[in-house]
């Protein structure tokens, strides 16, 4: 005999699986499908076709489109430009690219201020991270309250591409199809210049400290080259969601996607979702998807894969602190036990942006999975506190680690209203909450940055082998004895030689 709880389970469980299919039952004209005639030769009946909007929140009921939206599926943007997965009237002021210039002008603020350490990377990593995990919560196929709207509008930057221009607003003769080349190519280009520049500064630096004799001028470039790396990863790390973005968004075709939102008379077409009178069988659209497999391949999946192994490589081999310095920026962030933890929040947004973008899953399916892995993410980060506490005074704080749970508890919420608005509770109160928490946590983290000076600097530790790149016969030494410390005179000289420098 099943007890009310299960019960109340099992009709959770019911309604999140069949909920769609409930939806398009009958061939009803509901809101979230769109209807077609299907008469012909064949079919003496005139029979409606029905399907799944893609964007489910465009399409209302008596087969109608939200004002703004139109196409075949409702999927188009009239007059306005796409914001993540919503129509968004054009502003009167570019609000998106002057927010991308006041977070430029604090960003070199920063980095004047207290230079780039591993401390102030730290902060502007999690930063980051928490803009972009409010814009990729906004991916959730609902009709966001304006408000809502509004915030994510001046938090859009945080694709770092084409879209902190809002070119269709700027140009509105522009084709939407050229605008998703912009988008998708400006992405990729970021990631080839980047790798590009670095292959080649670092290329260079490493010529300077093999020639330079000097230990103390070593050490000195040692750490130059150290700060270039670390700003190289960042780099990385923040375009890391536009690029998975790009990735998704070019792969959207009905030939690849198995996801009947289409409404195209001939099955062979291949339809692309967020426009679906264009064809992806188009030459420039083939190439960039080309492009796109290469970038899944080589970087989406490649990025959080090597952290893990060459953050776990080194604490294998006790080497996280002294010897192969050009990795620290991977793990220097994080406590030993947790120096893969930099792959976790690349792993989390891309699971966030498979559930809500590659396939049309149902508000609550979206929301039910998005809520779990920030569950579990959450009770990770009270249960390992992975990231390394700083020193103000005498006194150690994990304030990276709590500005982390405190974002992480207002992206659950703010991905908990969406789920709440299907439900039929709607109050400008949980709207005004999930505003004021992205406002406090916005400020906290600003806070945290500019007090970055106050911190007390714990130094780094570079090897005597690592600190001279021309000493091979030593280098190779310790690199054949994989496991070899500093001995305690060594550590005296080396701290001593860092007090005078």
């Amino acid at each position: 005999m099943t007890t009310p709880y299960q019960n109340f389970i099992l009709y959770v469980i019911i309604i999140v699986l069949l909920g769609d299919d409930f939806a398009n039952a009958g061939y009803s004209y509901t809101a979230g499908t769109h209807c077609v005639n299907s008469s012909g030769p064949g079919n003496s009946d005139n029979q409606s076709k029905c399907i799944s909007c893609f964007f489910p929140q465009n399409c209302l009921q008596n087969n109608t489109c939200l004002e703004g939206t139109g196409g075949r599926t409702c999927e188009k943007c009239l007059d306005n430009y796409r914001l993540g997965n919503t129509c968004i009237p054009c502003e009167g002021l570019p609000i998106t690219t002057i927010t991308f210039g006041i977070y430029l002008l604090l960003f070199m603020m920063a980095i004047i201020t207290n230079g780039f350490t591993n401390s102030l990377c730290t902060k502007l990593k999690v930063v980051c991270h928490f803009f972009q995990m409010v814009y990729l919560t906004f991916l959730i196929k609902i009709q966001w309250p304006v408000l809502i709207q509004k915030v994510v509008i001046g938090l859009a930057f945080v694709t770092f591409n084409s879209n902190v221009i809002p070119i269709k607003c700027l140009i509105p003769s522009i084709s939407s199809l050229h605008i998703h080349y912009l988008e998708w190519g400006s992405s990729f280009l970021i990631v080839v210049i980047t790798v590009l520049i670095s292959v080649l500064v670092d290329r260079s630096l490493r010529s300077v400290i093999r020639t330079e004799t000097d230990v103390d001028q070593n050490q000195k470039k040692w750490g130059r080259r150290l700060i270039f790396l670390r700003l190289v990863f960042f780099v990385m790390v923040v375009i890391y969601v536009p690029v998975a973005l790009s990735v998704v968004h070019s792969s959207l075709c009905s030939g690849v996607i198995p996801a009947k939102v289409t409404l195209n008379t001939d099955e062979k077409d291949n339809v692309f979702f967020y426009l679906q009178d264009e064809s992806c069988t188009q030459v420039i659209f083939q190439n960039l998807q080309f492009f796109g497999t290469l970038f899944l391949l080589f970087f989406v999946l490649l990025i959080p894969s090597l952290t893990i192994f060459v953050s776990l490589r080194q604490r294998r081999w006790r080497l996280l602190s002294t010897i192969s310095q050009q990795y620290r920026p991977l793990y220097e962030s994080y406590r030993s036990r947790c120096c893969f933890w930099e792959a976790l929040p690349m792993l989390r947004k891309l699971l966030n942006i498979a559930v809500t973008d590659i396939y049309p899953f149902s508000v609550s399916v979206q929301c039910l999975i998005l809520l779990s892995s920030t569950g579990l993410y959450f009770l990770l980060l009270i249960l390992l506190r992975p990231y390394k506490a700083v020193t103000w005074g005498s006194r150690k704080t994990e304030i990276h680690t709590f500005f982390e749970i405190q974002s992480t508890l207002t992206i659950g919420l703010m991905q908990a209203l969406p789920l709440l608005l299907t439900l039929g509770v709607s109050s400008p109160t949980l709207e005004y909450l999930v505003l004021g928490c992205i406002g406090l946590t916005t400020v906290i983290g600003l806070v945290m940055i500019f007090m970055t000076p106050m911190e007390k600097d714990e130094g780094m530790q570079i090897s005597p082998s690592e600190g001279n790149l021309g000493t091979s016969s030593q280098t190779s030494h310790r690199w054949c004895n994989k496991v070899t410390p500093l001995t305690f005179e060594e550590e005296v000289e080396l701290n001593r030689k860092q007090l005078e420098f």
